[in-house]
């Protein structure tokens, strides 16, 4: 069976995104205060902590997104957040140093703490070739040196013309109080002071301790070459600073030979990760021969073999049972944590025997260590007397749960060897939308591409990129991640080879023409650090998978709820409508802006589910008319602007109500806002209305079919004989398809195109599919005036079923207008290419949203 709830999420009003933007800004908001100008010849000034600001890019050029010296902090506890001041120099300065105070609580006496503020040098490195289209070259800011080593490096110095920015990391931790904190930084540039004013915004909600999204980052390349040692210490060093950051090392040791006591060692690492929460993913490392099989070892299994001998097992078998003594010696169960990453890019490798073999020897092996195992119960039971029956069953379970990960995407031949999928980003979107991936657990992966717009870790993508990812695996419901390197300190050339590399902190290219694929870190040691630097990237991926667990939360309470009260509903409306204004699909079209806008919704949201309110549904029918359904608790009340209240229905516990609006009206607000108390306090959440709406019926559209609309045949009918319903359609009778090319249908009127551009929020084509065919494969195109080629709207496909269908192209105000020019026409190639001629096809009518700011 298909997953239908990830299938139904990428299709039904499917959010397409554009390939081909063109230029992009690194960043994009709103003006601000401008920069604080100085005497001494520099600027200071703050900017959004999701910004790149280039170290050799002219200060003038950042001028949209500047703002007023200052660090503005919003938070949830237990979560780290950050921001960043800049520092513009006209002249060199010599020196500039950071002085932080406490904040303190205003209207109370609580305390935040400096010493839960970090501060950080950005280093820089220089981009000399792009490899994201998003990009420009330059020095890019990515490494985060802690500000002290700088200064005893006496690193802490500007350059004549250069850019340099001070990045603020706050930890708040799950104990601080509720409220506003005040207090300020002194930055001070060639002796000259500046008071730089920190407020962080303490939020009445906490990110969970343990990190429910897995992860396997690869730890085991040539982190010797940067720390120069290849010590237990150094590799356990890395470890513990991924856990920190919400990610999963692959390799826990420096070497194995696979024998039983490496096994036995291997547990104790995974023992000393597994005890802390943030601890989600351990990797159990099979070593593969040629064939794909994993290797066999010997171990002793005290009363399996009566003689005493060793017995002959698999490897993973051997480490099973490490795993499992480990656990039922520590209460603490590993094997519920365990992956096996099995054969890497089959596809690209030509390895699909090895894929079936490895899988078939796996599958062995798990059974194989159930039995072995489960056999020796009351045995176990005598050797650990303080385990329970019941958690020992719990590991049993969790033999039998743990799964292989290929990186692969999905192939039909490959299937009955697969556990867990795990594809490139842009193949997870064509998968999603195709409902090929199962109800299985499913993946992500980042190697070399994909490139903007989706996620990479690419020095010259967006740090947006890399943050919406957190997002994107809560709202597609994939488990888990898997990078293949994150400390590849040396240099990948064409020829194969890797070379030592000198520099590690100016040069990104460690693999070959990519820059910072493969490292995610930067080695210590030149500072006197033991372990890795940061980068900013992987505080972006901190960050988005903090975000994960707020809207795990939100999840988890939403299913509380509908239990409860006898309502199947899930958090999915919810979340689906704060995100949307920051992807596509899998791709990223989040600007500073729009990111900053979805946190505080998401926050919002969070802080709103702790009164036990739930928004039940959210339904825009593609023709303006929005409504929200939401299920307040006896005993709480909500506020609520911008919408007309409608029916109430009674339910277990509470009562749900919808809330409405028409943005066909001219009186509609661009906001809904939800308002209830907490503790005494007033707690909203809202929402933004789609913009004016204008609709073409099909009657007006069916005045543009000469040479606007190509179709073979067309006709308007009424609906009444087609779906029930009154107005009317049109027919579209598509032709017969040639063996070579798709049926297609091309929308090029003026009244069509000239409506669409930098003012449209969004537009839907609204369409009824008649057909008996289970579905309706369709892919959209659009050409611009100034492009030469057609391009995709989605790389991932649509598919039509029988009665309604509604395809949405959102967030069109981030497409680069002025490089792209109007719109030429748009096209669906429908059905599959040779398919026979349609006549089930009707149009209702063309929809366009004014984007919000052209509304009023």
């Amino acid at each position: 069976m298909k997953n239908k709830k990830t299938t139904r999420k990428i299709n039904k009003g499917v959010c397409l995104a554009l390939l081909f933007y063109g230029a992009f800004y690194l960043v994009s908001c709103a003006p601000s205060e401008t920069s604080t100008p100085s005497a001494e010849g520099y600027s200071l000034w703050g900017v959004d902590n999701t910004a790149q600001i280039l170290r050799d890019v002219d200060i003038a050029e950042y001028s949209q997104v500047q703002k007023s010296a200052e660090v503005k902090i919003d938070t949830a506890k237990n979560e780290y957040e950050s921001g960043q001041i800049v520092i513009s120099a006209k002249g060199k300065v010599e020196e500039y140093t950071v002085e932080l105070s406490d904040l303190t609580l205003v209207g109370g006496d609580a305390v935040y703490s400096r010493e839960n503020i970090s501060v950080y040098k950005t280093m820089y490195t220089n981009i000399t070739s792009n490899w994201n289209s998003c990009g420009q070259v330059g020095w890019y800011p990515d490494g985060l040196l802690p500000f002290a080593k700088a200064v005893e490096y006496g690193e802490n110095t500007v350059g004549e013309g250069e850019n340099q920015s001070v990045y603020f990391s706050f930890f708040t931790p799950a104990t601080q109080e509720t409220g506003v904190y005040e207090g300020e930084c002194t930055i001070t540039v060639n002796g000259e002071k500046n008071s730089v004013p920190v407020r962080v915004n303490v939020r009445n909600v906490t990110v969970n301790e343990t990190t429910h999204s897995k992860s396997i980052f690869r730890t085991d390349f040539f982190l010797h070459l940067g720390e120069y040692n290849t010590t237990q210490a150094i590799r356990d060093a890395y470890s513990e600073f991924l856990i920190d950051y919400r990610v999963s090392p692959w390799k826990l040791v420096v070497d194995t030979s696979h024998k039983e006591e490496d096994a036995v060692y291997y547990a104790e690492k995974a023992y000393e990760l597994c005890a802390q929460e943030k601890c989600s993913t351990i990797c159990l490392p099979v070593q593969k021969t040629s064939n794909g099989i994993p290797d066999s070892a010997k171990i002793d299994w005290d009363g399996k073999e009566e003689n005493g001998e060793e017995k002959t097992v698999g490897q993973l078998t051997m480490y099973v049972k490490a795993m499992a003594e480990k656990s039922f010696a520590t209460g603490c169960n590993l094997l519920s944590k365990c992956y096996v990453y099995g054969i890497d890019e089959p596809i690209q490798n030509r390895a699909f025997e090895k894929v079936k073999e490895f899988h078939k020897d796996f599958t062995t092996q798990r059974l194989d260590s159930y039995t072995l195992l489960s056999g020796n119960k009351e045995k176990y039971l005598q050797a650990y007397p303080q385990m329970t029956e019941e958690f020992f069953e719990q590991v049993m379970q969790a033999i039998q749960d743990i799964r292989c990960v290929t990186t692969t995407k999905y192939m039909e031949e490959y299937e009955p060897y697969v556990d867990i999928w795990c594809p490139l980003f842009n193949d997870l979107e064509a998968g999603l939308a195709q409902g090929v991936y199962d109800e299985d657990k499913l993946w992500g992966y980042g190697a070399l591409s994909p490139t903007y717009p989706y996620t990479s870790y690419h020095v010259d993508n967006t740090l947006l990129s890399q943050r919406v990812l957190g997002w994107l695996q809560s709202i597609y419901n994939i488990e888990g991640n898997l990078y293949w390197a994150v400390e590849y300190y040396a240099r990948q050339t064409d020829r194969g080879t890797p070379e030592f590399l000198d520099e590690y902190y100016e040069d990104p290219y460690h693999y070959v023409r990519y820059p910072g694929e493969g490292f995610l870190l930067y080695p210590g040691k030149k500072y006197g650090i033991e372990g890795p630097i940061p980068t900013v990237r992987i505080e972006a991926i901190r960050d988005g998978y903090e975000e994960y667990e707020l809207m795990y939360n939100v999840k988890e309470q939403y299913a509380r709820v509908s239990e409860e009260i006898g309502v199947e509903f899930s958090a999915e409306k919810a979340l689906d409508s704060i995100a949307s204004s920051i992807h596509a699909g899998m791709s990223v079209t989040a600007t500073a802006e729009t990111f900053a806008t979805a946190r505080k919704g998401l926050l919002d949201l969070s802080e709103f589910s702790r009164s036990g309110a739930c928004f039940v549904d959210y339904t825009d029918d593609g023709e303006g008319k929005v409504e929200y359904k939401l299920f307040a608790p006896d005993g709480v009340t909500v506020e609520v602007s911008g919408l007309t209240k409608g029916a109430v229905t009674v339910v277990t516990g509470g009562t749900i109500t919808a809330y409405s609006t028409d943005m066909n009206s001219e009186t509609t607000s661009s906001v809904a806002t939800f308002t209830t108390k907490i503790d005494g306090e007033n707690v909203s959440v809202n929402y933004n209305l789609p913009g004016k709406v204008t609709k073409f019926d099909a009657t007006a559209v069916y005045e543009w079919l000469d040479g606007g609309v190509i179709a073979e045949e067309t006709a308007v009918v009424d609906a009444q004989a087609v779906n029930g319903e009154s107005g009317k359609l049109i027919k579209l009778s598509l032709p017969q398809a040639s063996a070579t090319a798709f049926a297609r249908i091309e929308f090029s009127a003026e009244e069509l195109t000239t409506n669409i551009n930098a003012k449209t929020d969004k537009i839907a084509f609204n369409f009824y599919y008649a057909g008996e065919e289970t579905s309706l494969p369709v892919n959209v195109y659009v050409k611009y005036k100034k492009k030469t080629y057609e391009g995709a709207i989605s790389s991932s496909e649509y598919t039509f079923t029988k009665g309604a269908n509604s395809i949405v192209w959102s967030n069109l105000t981030s497409i680069n207008w002025e490089n792209n020019g109007e719109i030429e026409y748009i096209a669906f190639e429908i059905g599959e290419k040779g398919a026979p001629k349609n006549t089930d096809l009707y149009l209702k009518n063309f929809v366009i949203y004014k984007a919000r700011e052209d509304t009023e």
